[in-house]
């Protein structure tokens, strides 16, 4: 195989800018990695056809290919291309990502030459390594005459599309059928490029080819975004008559799949034990059977069918398949094996296998570079440059064995390869719910490694309050660590934490995830109305009422306790209470308001509840005593839960005077001869009161004795009518 040679076929000239080649009418264009970005294509010439390249940087794309020759074609049968237009620019945009230029034709082909000359002037003038043809589209057969070991056979060989500089001809009969395969003067007999054919036409199974190639194109996408992975591990399945090349053949495929099942016990390799590893989660199944074009036939015979009816009914669980088994994959033939391993399972993406009696020996020169990260069509190529002689396995026999060879599916794929790099799932163990608010204004972010065929080497990250935004590609805000500590104080308000992956390969993104962070570290305001921190009440009900606000998570919750803090009366959102049944004496009523981060505000309110009136003990008059013009009054009041407040004191239903506490006497003087009436009413402080009426009787001839008592006595006189005792209001007072 010549990458860059001189000859018949020139030198390749390579185009690292996004180009479009239209020959009308319009049907052939070229999609192009450029060394910077995928810019979106715009022609005027461009009516139909164009695909909406994202804006990426070219660091997404592995670096793998940024040197490399790296044009593909997409072959589309003119006929149906009209059906799968959409799925087809999917298609070769996920090339694209995938660090191709493509070149989609769309044109009629008449005949196989004239699908060659395509290829022969692509491969010169582009770079060509490889094409996928999609449709039933020319092939080429090929003629040996019987030898000791192989009968004679006519056969699809699409090595004649992949040999570019080699001389095939039909010479015996001229019939159409190349008989013979040599190389050219200046050329070899190896292919330059690989073809892959994606073609469902031979199922009867299907009532619409166009839906079946959308469908299986979907699954491409699928498996090139991250979403069909299978475990990264193979199974060589080996029958009776290849069992002691078997345990070589699985070294061999162990170089791509390390982790691999060797099955070559004769009484477990039948069509059973082939149906359960079908329905198994393997990437990839090395198959060694004797087979037909729709059967696999196990030794010994009577347990050993498999139909391609049987596959399909499996609904296989595998990814990849290379068939030993002769005629395996002859996709002519009407439910052909590898056609139907294709197109009946969600998971499938190729087959390789040949259209002939024979199959691949000398696997590690097809694993080996399977195993470096080169697509199935590379590896072939590698393959049949290696294995084309006298050297290998096959001996001079190459040609019966290997000419059939053929991928059924997109020969493009790798097996440890995917565009993008899956993002983490993150987690917060200080900040574990998103719709939740926290008082905690330090974050903690982490999350598992996501599951990548590459493996995740770091993640790119970004904290601002944009809901979809990206991590700038800079190594300020790139991490190995699968976790990130923001010990600065964020503020109060709503924080978004977006990480994006990147893979071993460079592949970063382009899906982004998204963790939401709620901080609220201010505490919510907490009003009570209409009541002080401390009231006194007559009765034994009281009503409370208060309003919470908070700026940031909102009012969440009040919780209420009476007289200690287990005597909950209040655990809700209400914020409101009626209190009844209240006994006689103190109590404390504490409120406390939450918002949704946990912060809190409270109130202590004391309430004293009063439900006995005050009781008043007379000090003076004495009863029975005879007083002159002037006269004391005293009295002692006892009032255990509100206490004394004030008194009242009046003469014969006259003017009152108020004293408050903590007066207990009061002179009155003037008084006129005669029997007398005094009222004296005391009150506390929810307005209970108790009155006394004392009656006394004056005699002005006992004034000399009263005076004298009077000035002895250290309690101040106060005349009746000028008597203006001062008030000192100490507490509301409710009733």
């Amino acid at each position: 195989m010549k990458r860059n040679h001189t000859g018949t076929l020139g030198c390749i000239h390579l185009i690292l800018v996004l180009v479009i080649l239209v020959s009308p009418p319009a049907s052939v264009f070229r999609l192009s990695v450029a060394h910077d970005i995928i810019t979106p294509i715009t022609s005027e010439s461009m009516d139909a056809e164009s695909f909406a390249m994202r804006n990426i940087p070219r660091d997404y794309l592995p670096s793998l290919y940024q040197d490399a020759s790296n044009t593909v074609a997409v072959i589309v049968e003119n006929s149906l291309y009209g059906w799968i237009r959409t799925p087809t620019q999917q298609y070769c945009q996920d090339l694209v990502g995938s660090g191709y230029d493509v070149i989609l034709y769309t044109e009629d082909i008449a005949t196989v030459s004239d699908l060659k000359g395509l290829f022969v002037n692509w491969y010169v003038n582009e770079g060509l390594v490889g094409a996928v043809l999609i449709g039933r589209l020319p092939y080429a057969e090929f003629h040996h005459d019987s030898t000791s070991v192989f009968s004679a056979e006519t056969f699809i060989c699409d090595l004649y599309l992949m040999d570019l500089d080699g001389t095939w001809s039909d010479s015996n009969p001229s019939d159409g059928i190349f008989d013979h395969h040599s190389a050219s003067l200046h050329g070899d007999i190896d292919p330059e490029i690989f073809v892959g054919r994606i073609d469902p036409s031979c199922l009867s199974w299907i009532a619409n080819p166009a839906e079946t190639v959308t469908a299986y194109l979907s699954k491409l996408h699928q498996y090139r975004t991250g979403d069909l992975e299978r475990k990264h591990r193979a199974v060589a399945f080996v029958d009776d008559d290849w069992c002691s090349w078997g345990e070589q053949w699985a070294r061999d495929i162990a170089a791509a799949y390390p982790d691999i099942s060797y099955e070559g016990n004769p009484d477990l390799t039948t069509g059973a034990g082939w149906l359960n590893v079908l329905g198994q989660n393997h990437a990839w199944v090395h198959l060694c059977a004797h087979s037909s074009p729709t059967a696999h036939h196990f030794k010994p015979w009577a347990q050993g069918l498999v139909t391609s009816t049987d596959i399909k009914e499996a609904a296989p669980k595998i990814s990849f398949y290379n068939l030993y088994c002769c005629k395996g994959a002859k996709w002519t033939m009407q439910d052909n094996l590898a056609v139907t391993y294709l197109f009946s399972s969600n998971y499938s993406v190729a087959s390789i296998g040949s259209t002939k009696s024979g199959g691949m020996m000398d696997n590690s020169h097809f694993y080996t570079p399977l195993g470096q990260n080169n697509s199935i069509g590379e590896s072939l190529v590698n393959w049949f440059s290696k294995s084309l002689n006298e050297m290998g396995e096959a001996g001079s026999a190459y040609l019966e064995w290997y000419y059939g060879m053929t991928i059924v599916g997109d020969p493009f794929l790798r097996i440890n390869y995917d565009c993008r790099a899956p993002p983490p799932l993150l987690t917060s163990p200080t900040h574990p719910n998103q719709t939740s608010w926290y008082a905690d204004k330090r974050l903690l972010l982490e999350w598992e490694v996501p599951e990548d065929v590459n493996g995740i080497a770091g993640y790119y990250y970004a904290i601002d309050r944009n809901s979809s935004g990206i991590p700038r590609i800079n190594a300020d805000n790139f991490t190995n660590k699968n976790k990130i500590m923001v010990d600065r104080q964020l503020k109060d308000g709503t924080w978004f934490v977006h990480v994006m992956s990147r893979d071993v390969l460079g592949n970063i993104g382009p899906r982004v995830a998204h963790y939401r962070i709620n901080i609220d570290s201010e505490s919510p305001y907490l009003l009570l109305h209409g009541l002080p921190s401390f009231c006194n009440i007559s009765r034994r009900c009281l009503s409370v009422n208060w309003s919470a606000t908070d700026l940031c998570s909102g009012y969440s919750h009040s919780r209420v306790w009476l007289d200690q803090p287990s005597n909950v009366v209040v655990d809700g959102t209400e914020r409101i209470l009626n209190l009844s049944n209240l006994t006689e004496g103190q109590h404390t009523l504490n409120i406390t308001v939450y918002d949704a981060a946990g912060n809190r505000d409270s109130e202590q309110i004391r309430v004293c509840v009063d439900l006995t009136n005050p009781h008043i003990e007379l000090i003076r008059p004495a009863s029975g005593g005879l007083y002159g013009s002037s006269l004391m009054l005293a009295w002692r009041v006892t009032d255990e839960e509100s206490g004394y407040r004030n008194a009242s004191v009046s003469v014969d239903e006259g003017e009152s005077v108020e004293l408050s506490a903590p007066a207990s006497s009061i002179v009155i003087h003037g008084l006129s001869p005669g029997l007398h009436t005094f009222n004296l009413t005391v009150v506390d402080w929810v307005n209970r009161f108790t009155t006394l009426v004392i009656a006394a009787r004056v005699y002005p001839v006992l004034d000399c004795v009263w005076i004298v008592a009077a000035f002895a006595s250290v309690t101040a006189a106060v005349v009746l009518h000028s008597f203006k005792p001062s008030r000192n209001e100490i507490s509301d007072t409710i009733i």
